[in-house]
């Protein structure tokens, strides 16, 4: 699976935790105090830099203050230039205590406080801690934004104010929207490559109330003849096409085809286009890959108001896969363990395709592909015109899954991406770096108050991305609760997430 894994932490050196008095190392025999002390704060920074390169996806907004000047190299000579004895107006050297004190808590060899909250808030937009709509990974015509607000708890303006840090100015990213004729697409930021999965989609209604009865998709664009598809199930008929064609467009003047794409999937076109990418068609449920539509395969025609779900199983071993596969053909029935790669479909809460067909003597399994490629598979959304729909990948749904073939169980899209550590979590971690074997941080070798610093800024923001996953799934909670409301659905099993992931 594509998403940040937390690097194991191995436990921290033992370095004073509080600012003080520089350890008092013994120089080599003719060496004077200040140059000891530079070569100690030289080692420090660098050792910082390396740090940060390291969990740099750990801390976007420090690596992004540490290495904006080009590069670790080209930091540690801006940081080390600076690392020159100052003066007070006595003429007496400043120590490093004094040092720290005028740099408002932290030190003058490193970014401030300020520097490195701010950044680390602006890389919450562009580096979230949760899953969300990919803007790097979208055609520039699809609009991204979040979902409608919702009442938070004062609680979490509480928590952060003393900061000065305005959550509300970072982005969700979690409802996807057209604005052209043609479908354009969108990916999520993180992907299946093997394991279950699962994330539905809200699907959304016109911008505007005139919007309803405006644009229309013209009938020729939605016929067996549009981009190449071809409709498999020959025994359709046009008029039959047409008509639910008709009523489709007559109650929204936007539509959607949503599924899996990888990332060779063309962003210019829609969900199951090419071969990198598998969907679902809001008209009549058709299910679409390489151009290819199927209309009566068991899929359900959907529209504003439905909750659409899309499960993916991918094996983790394709050599495993296939022996399992022969196996079974061979006639060895072992169990209902995963097989193949598959992706399955759900309309507010019921499987697709999970019905014995009246007009046919084969059962549908519930499977809509069978035998995908092995590779790592994005949440994706096409709209065309104004389609448009909120996406959520939980860990809360509106409609939990059920009925997986194989009783396979489904985790959501949201566990590919870790939630990031505490502050103090954080520290451990950074403290505990190593370079090809070695601790990157040696107490008696690094300024201790350099370090010191390094740490706290560090946790500074760890706070920050905390915090604003925390946010998110304090928000995320709430939607569900709402949207399961507005259903006449229970809300007793949905627990605080952010509680337990403290």
């Amino acid at each position: 699976m594509t998403s940040e894994q937390s690097p194991s932490a191995s436990p921290p050196l033992s370095i004073a935790d509080s600012a003080g008095s520089s350890p008092k190392n013994s120089p080599p025999t003719g060496q004077p105090s200040s140059t000891r002390n530079q070569a100690a704060a030289t080692a420090a920074v660098a050792a910082a830099l390396d740090a940060t390169r390291a969990h740099q996806h750990l801390f976007p907004g420090l690596a992004t203050v540490f290495f904006e000047n080009g590069g670790p190299s080209a930091s540690l000579a801006v940081y080390s230039s600076s690392m020159i004895p100052s003066t007070d107006k006595s003429n007496k050297p400043m120590d490093s205590l004094e040092a720290t004190s005028a740099s408002a808590g932290g030190h003058p060899f490193l970014p401030s406080m300020e520097e490195v909250s701010n950044a680390a808030l602006k890389c919450i937009n562009d580096f979230p801690p949760y899953v969300t709509m990919n803007v790097r990974d979208s055609a520039p015509q699809v609009t991204l934004s979040d979902p409608t607000p919702v009442v938070e708890g004062s609680h979490l303006e509480d928590s952060m104010s003393h900061r000065g840090i305005n959550f509300r100015k970072t982005v969700r990213r979690l409802v996807v929207r057209g604005s052209m004729r043609g479908y354009r697409m969108s990916r999520a930021s993180h992907g299946v490559s093997h394991g279950c999965y699962y994330y539905e989609a809200v699907v959304l209604g016109p911008t505007t109330p005139d919007t309803r009865t405006s644009l229309k998709r013209p009938l020729h664009e939605i016929s067996d003849n549009n981009s190449g598809e071809k409709n498999i199930q020959n025994s359709e008929s046009l008029t039959s096409t047409a008509q639910h064609s008709n009523s489709q467009t007559n109650s929204s003047s936007g539509h959607l085809r949503m599924g899996w794409s990888t990332r060779l999937g063309d962003l210019q076109a829609p969900v199951g286009y090419d071969k990198h990418s598998y969907a679902i068609r809001d008209i009549m449920g058709s299910r679409v890959h390489n151009s290819q539509r199927e209309d009566n395969w068991g899929g359900v025609e959907f529209g504003p108001g439905d909750v659409i779900g899309f499960a993916i199983c991918l094996s983790e071993n394709a050599t495993d896969r296939i022996a399992e596969s022969a196996s079974e053909n061979a006639g060895d029935k072992k169990s209902n363990s995963m097989k193949t790669n598959y992706i399955c479909f759900y309309k507010n809460g019921v499987i697709m395709g999970g019905k014995q067909l009246h007009d046919s003597k084969t059962e549908c399994t519930g499977i809509a592909f069978d035998n995908i490629s092995s590779d790592t598979y994005f949440p994706a959304v096409s709209c065309y015109l104004d389609g448009s729909a909120h996406l959520n990948f939980g860990p809360h749904f509106i409609y939990p899954p059920e009925g997986m073939p194989g009783k396979q169980k489904l985790q959501p899209i949201s566990n590919l991406c870790p939630p990031p550590p505490t502050p103090e979590d954080a520290e451990e971690i950074v403290i505990s770096s190593s370079n090809e074997g070695r601790k990157i941080f040696m107490s008696k070798r690094t300024d201790e108050l350099i370090v010191t610093a390094f740490k706290q800024l560090v946790k500074i923001e760890a706070a920050v991305r905390r915090e604003a996953y925390l946010r998110h799934l304090r928000m995320h909670k709430r939607e569900i609760e709402l949207l399961r409301k507005e259903r006449g659905l229970s809300t007793l099993d949905l627990f605080d997430c952010s509680t337990i992931s403290q």
